[in-house]
């Protein structure tokens, strides 16, 4: 038997999925070169509408958010060096900065030439003050790695985690599939803790406690605990005593805490970010020393959405030197992560400040990204609560709206009939019908008897009303027809 038979590939990847980039995804494709090809050869539309809307994935700049100038400036001037000599062309400070990332590449490469593992000792000294004025704490530059985005980071620690097919790690359920996946991949147990529909997604602490013991029960040891602040795919922001509890509960078990925080700069309500590390050290010393906790952060999220330059971090807090070595070694193994995204990922770690030349566009830029959002969550929100079998909680952040959606029985009967997921049907009818792509809330995990689907913020705003207009009539009509 060949090594590629399908009998030989691995039964965790075979067994692992990643709706985000799942059956609706490649289905949305298949529409638009359908719709291309039909326009290339004067034939008609064979859909009612002119493109699909990819509403599906976090991928900002996909639809047409405009990039930061201060990102690009900069970025233009270190991959082409002989710009610096046009500072015409730029603002005065991103001249300045740009000669110094230039220095700080060591070479005159610039971002040709590989890095030291764990990424430019600049950038992460930049990342580390970035970090002591975020939460008023003291960070070391050696605690801090850089990777192609906070995915890579995701995996290179379960990886260390995850060494016996009953080692488990706790994620939200409702969850980012990147978490599933990996746990998957690298042969662990996946245990769900509930977000709480009826309190805005929050965690809740006697949940989390309720199914650490059902899986204790079971001969799983829990080795990590995942939470995504802000929550994607939910939006919730969390408060700082749910927060504290999280901690004390990790601390209790001695399990690690894994705080993806790659939204932090999408917020806009009165509820303020504040990441687990801050709180983390004003606990009593017993805690605050001893709990095992990593924080992740990317460029491709915030207000910047700089998805394709691949750019993310992982910060170790408490994590003991042995495991630190053997973090160096798996990033090692790559060489190095994409030195742009180092660049970029430093960059965004040290954004123009008022008085510099560049803050009045960047102010302009990104209060614009984030107002935008703002109203459209809201739109959207509102759209969705007045149809009929759907609710929907308001976002506090991130870039998603994740509604829950009444099934009709007999719609769910024709598909368990057919053996498909009622949730993913829902969700390929109303890509045919109205050329919005979502994703299936099956694929984040969902209460047993639920049905959501998530929705990303990211079209502009001139398109907005029309998709929340296209969900309504489908949803109404598709209701109307199973009744």
């Amino acid at each position: 038997m060949r090594s590629f038979a399908s009998e030989n590939i691995s039964p965790d990847v075979v067994a692992f999925q990643f709706a985000v980039r799942g059956k609706i995804a490649i289905i949305s494709e298949e529409i638009d070169s359908a719709i291309k090809k039909a326009k290339a050869e004067g034939k008609p539309n064979p859909y009612p509408f002119e493109k699909v809307v990819k509403c599906n994935s976090g991928n900002p700049q996909l639809l047409n958010q405009k990039p930061l100038t201060f990102i690009r400036e900069i970025t233009s001037m270190v991959e082409y060096p002989a710009l610096t000599e046009h500072p015409e062309l730029f603002h005065a400070d991103a001249v300045a900065r740009a000669k110094e990332i230039i220095k700080a590449t060591g070479c005159d490469g610039t971002t040709g030439a590989y890095s030291p593992s764990k990424g430019l000792a600049y950038v992460r000294q930049t990342i580390a003050h970035f970090l002591e004025e975020r939460d008023n704490v003291p960070m070391s530059p050696e605690d801090i790695y850089l990777t192609d985005g906070a995915s890579i980071a995701i995996k290179i620690v379960m990886q260390l985690m995850i060494s016996h097919p009953l080692h488990g790690i706790m994620i939200p359920n409702p969850q980012y599939p990147l978490y599933g996946a990996c746990i998957q991949q690298l042969g662990g147990k996946t245990c769900h803790y509930n977000l709480n529909e009826d309190n805005y997604w929050l965690p809740d602490i006697n949940d989390i406690k309720e199914q650490y013991e059902k899986y204790q029960n079971q001969g799983i040891k829990i080795k990590a605990l995942v939470v995504i602040n802000p929550g994607n795919p939910c939006g919730e922001v969390l408060p700082i005593d749910t927060i504290k509890e999280i901690i004390k509960f990790c601390n209790e078990k001695k399990i690690c805490l894994m705080a993806d925080e790659v939204y932090q700069e999408n917020i806009w309500t009165d509820i303020p970010f504040n990441s687990f590390r801050k709180v983390l050290a004003t606990m009593e010393p017993e805690i605050a020393h001893g709990l095992e906790l990593i924080s992740f952060h990317s460029i491709s999220k915030g207000f910047y959405g700089e998805c394709g330059k691949r750019g993310g971090m992982f910060a170790c807090t408490n994590i003991p030197e042995f495991a630190r070595l053997m973090m160096y070694k798996i990033i090692s193994t790559t060489l190095c992560s994409n030195v742009v995204g180092q660049v970029v990922m430093s960059i965004i770690c040290n954004l123009p400040k008022e008085g510099d030349p560049s803050y009045p566009l960047f102010k302009q830029e990104r209060d614009a990204i984030l107002g935008s959002l703002k109203r459209k969550a809201e739109y959207l929100c509102d759209i969705f609560n007045k149809c009929d079998g759907m609710s929907c909680n308001r976002a506090a952040g991130a870039m998603y709206l994740f509604p829950r959606i009444t099934l009709p029985e007999k719609f769910i009967q024709e598909c368990h009939e057919r053996h498909e997921d009622p949730n993913e049907t829902y969700c390929i009818e109303m890509l045919k019908k109205t050329g919005i792509a979502v994703v299936k809330g099956s694929g984040f995990g969902q209460r047993k008897g639920t049905y959501h689907f998530r929705i990303a913020l990211l079209p502009p705003e001139n398109e907005i009303e029309e998709v929340g207009k296209r969900i309504q009539v489908f949803h109404n009509s598709f209701m109307q027809q199973y009744k």
